[in-house]
């Protein structure tokens, strides 16, 4: 007959796989993508290297994960942002906000995501998920211009754009190298620049 894994052994394998994750996410916000290795990980949860190359193939298939985690993490509150009560300026703004504070507080984590070198494959994850953070703004961008709030435009290249100068314009300030830079100067500037850009009036 053959094993059959029964629904507490499941459970089990769950809580250690998100425990992986959650000790490499934490490793990542630490010090990058590249203090994450399999035995890293295993040291931080506690357990052998071998349970980690139970559910997780290698080294990449670990970091894939670990950045989708994080990722989906940042977009949900973006996304929940953005689908609160409001006029378009103002949730556009909010979104806005919320991108640049978490990004800014969580920096080391959040360069990382964006700008750290890492393998081919990571780096993929990386412009897949850029699209679905454009993604989560296409809506609101479409219900301002079917409203008339905003103008005629591609809500879809519009959100593109939004977001590769957000993520663009954090590169800088998030580098290891930059010590010092003013947090609300960047923010407002930056709230500014994407209202301007898809002609929301603040």
């Amino acid at each position: 007959m053959a094993y059959r894994p029964t629904p507490n052994t499941e459970a089990r394998k769950a809580q250690i796989r998100a425990r992986l994750l959650k000790e490499g996410l934490a490793l990542v916000s630490q010090g990058g993508f590249k203090t994450v290795t399999i035995g890293s990980v295993a040291k931080a949860a506690e357990v052998a290297t071998g349970t980690v190359y139970r559910h997780f193939t290698s080294k990449t298939h670990l970091c894939t994960e670990i950045f989708q985690l994080g990722t989906e993490r940042e977009v949900s509150k973006v996304r929940d942002t953005l689908a609160q009560e409001g006029d378009i300026a103002t949730l556009l703004e909010s979104a806005t906000r919320v991108f640049m504070g978490r990004a800014i507080k969580g920096r080391t984590l959040a360069y990382a995501m964006i700008a750290e070198a890492v393998d081919e494959e990571l780096d993929e994850e990386r412009r897949r998920y850029r699209e679905i953070w454009a993604d989560t703004y296409v809506p609101i961008l479409q219900r301002g211009i079917d409203s008339g709030v905003l103008p005629a435009q591609s809500a879809a290249l519009s959100a593109v754009g939004l977001v590769g100068a957000m993520a663009e314009t954090l590169v800088g300030p998030l580098s290891p190298s930059t010590r010092h830079f003013d947090v609300s100067q960047l923010t407002d500037a930056m709230v500014a620049f994407c209202l301007r850009a898809v002609g929301a009036k603040s």
